[in-house]
């Protein structure tokens, strides 16, 4: 529970840090490569053959109503280390983070993998890159 709470305090100080510094956090250019990754392409492909990945999208509420990939589930970045049994109960479980860019995402799932969720994916560029690929993005209900 110590470490659950270690680590959910330092996520929460990481998103303070990120939105406050303009370009890259330094934890994403020492977390990449420590974290398994998913490009759009390849989440889309999975999607059309059957594949049911469960998607947690960690991006503000703001980001969120201007779109979002279909069939996620919404989590903030900030509250993700304090509920992530409400999502993935099985620590073994496949599922994948999303943000906007893939920053945050990264920097998710390598917590995650700290707290021992050994089968978390990072999605590649983050919803900007599934807009930019031209797949289908919903909108919240006006």
């Amino acid at each position: 529970m110590l470490k659950k709470s270690v680590i959910a305090l330092m996520a929460a100080v990481m998103v303070m840090a990120l939105v406050s510094t303009a370009g890259a956090h330094p934890l994403v250019e020492e977390y990449e490569g420590q974290v398994d990754e998913m490009d759009v392409m390849d989440l889309q492909m999975d999607r059309d053959m059957g594949e049911d990945y469960l998607v947690l999208d960690v991006r503000t509420p703001e980001e969120r109503s201007e779109g979002y990939i279909p069939d996620t589930v919404y989590t903030n970045f900030g509250t993700l280390f304090f509920n992530i049994e409400e999502y993935v109960e099985d620590q073994d479980e496949m599922f994948v983070v999303s943000c906007q860019s893939g920053a945050r995402s990264l920097i998710a799932a390598k917590l995650l993998q700290d707290m021992g969720y050994e089968n978390v994916i990072n999605l590649e560029g983050g919803f900007l890159a599934w807009e930019d690929a031209g797949y289908e993005v919903e909108h919240p209900e006006e």
